[in-house]
């Protein structure tokens, strides 16, 4: 399920949040792929916030 949620994503915010969820901090998601870290926080949070808004969907719940 997260794999197909993941899918939907960006492919930016997919690789960030991928790496981020494997267990990579926010220093080194930046490093990996060359970005900086505000860079790398913005993509994993927009990533964290898109995968939030499937669930609610898929739910039935109403957008906040």
């Amino acid at each position: 399920v997260i794999d197909q949620a993941l899918a939907t994503l960006p492919d930016d915010q997919g690789r960030a949040l991928r790496a981020y969820l494997a267990g990579f901090n926010h220093s080194e998601v930046a490093e990996l792929f060359g970005w900086t870290p505000s860079v790398a926080r913005h993509r994993i949070y927009r990533g964290l916030e898109a995968l939030q808004e499937t669930a609610r969907r898929e739910r039935g719940e109403p957008h906040e």
